[in-house]
């Protein structure tokens, strides 16, 4: 069993400062974080110390060792189908995804000839400022720069049976497509038949902001997790939004907003639910963290196909994604063991 994540990674350099740095100037920072980054990338991270907080939770008897989909004794694996190429950022990138015990399918295509880049493979590297006051960040980054082979993707897929959950970022679309359609029969002469033919597991969008070459996979999502920033081409509100997204079959979608009440629209019910307060430090990747939180709650069944409202599984993942944003940087929460054992009672309490 295991969670399958597509999408982007990075490596993130940030730095955090004692206020917004102006143009044209240098400051000494308060601190620094270097990790792997990208959307799909932060939330396979989050899967995975959600897998292995649940593991030690209940090798505590502190929780029901019914709760583990997986099994207590053979936890759920985390999935990263993305492309990191090579060099020394691309190490760094891997060595950072391993020690977070996630398995990594690098589907870069180093044969590709027409590569923009002169034959270079490095991953593509964010600089992130992070105010220290506000929490604000200012963010640069080349995103999807490395050349995909799609083949690697499929024939590592083939081999690997169907995944409890799979999450897709929108970045490097080729490797996103391959995972919504896992196991399922695109050759088929209905053009409707593909998507009809649902899998067992749910299949999330991270929608962070609109791309344009989502649009052939919307019909395979089930569920669209969309930031603030996702418009739909033509929409002007976030309504027009949901009536774009349901056009295509997505009846369920959830927007995140920061410390505002998360809002969502369930088959033919709405609501929302509101974070938790916390004393936020950095919201850097606190988005990524919702989806992988949320993905995690899929994939333990705490949500399928049959529920008929997300509301418990958007409290669990608001209260996960507001714990990464009380410390500075993409991974230095994860060392709050306590915080986070926390949450995994709650949520099965």
């Amino acid at each position: 069993m295991y969670g399958l994540f597509s999408g982007l990674t990075t490596l993130d350099v940030a730095q955090l400062t004692a206020e917004t740095v102006a143009e044209n100037t240098k400051v000494t920072s308060l601190d620094q974080v270097i990790a792997a980054g990208g959307p799909a990338t932060n939330a396979a991270v989050t899967f995975s110390a959600l897998t292995h907080a649940q593991a030690r939770l209940i090798a505590r008897k502190q929780l029901a060792t019914e709760v583990a989909v997986a099994g207590p004794g053979n936890p759920m694996a985390t999935v990263l189908m993305t492309a990191v190429g090579d060099g020394l950022a691309a190490h760094l990138i891997a060595d950072d995804i391993e020690s977070h015990d996630i398995a990594l399918i690098d589907c870069t295509d180093y044969t590709c000839e027409s590569s923009p880049h002169n034959g270079d493979y490095s991953p593509a590297v964010s600089a992130i400022f992070v105010n220290s006051h506000t929490g604000a960040r200012t963010l640069a980054s080349t995103n999807a720069r490395l050349p995909i082979q799609a083949d690697i993707a499929t024939a590592s897929l083939a081999t690997m049976g169907k995944p409890q959950v799979v999450l897709i970022d929108g970045h490097n679309p080729q490797l996103g497509m391959e995972a919504v359609t896992l196991g399922t029969d695109t050759t088929d002469t209905d053009p409707f038949a593909a998507v009809e033919n649902k899998p067992p597991y749910l299949r999330i969008l991270d929608g962070g902001s609109w791309k344009p070459w989502l649009t052939p996979m919307l019909g395979f999502v089930d569920i669209a997790v969309l930031s603030a920033d996702f418009v739909a081409p033509g929409a002007t509100t976030v309504a027009e939004t949901v009536d774009f997204l349901r056009g295509f079959g997505i009846t369920r979608i959830i927007q995140t907003n920061g410390e505002k009440p998360t809002r969502w629209w369930w088959d033919d019910a709405a609501g929302s639910v509101t974070p938790p307060t916390v004393n936020a430090v950095c919201t850097l990747a606190a988005g990524d963290v919702f989806h992988g939180a949320f993905a995690w709650a899929c994939a333990n069944d705490l949500l399928d196909r049959d529920s008929s409202d997300p509301v418990s599984v958007i409290d669990f993942a608001n209260r996960v994604a507001a714990l990464s944003t009380t410390r500075f940087g993409t991974r230095t929460w994860l060392n709050d063991e306590d915080a986070l054992d926390d949450i995994l009672r709650h949520l099965y309490s």
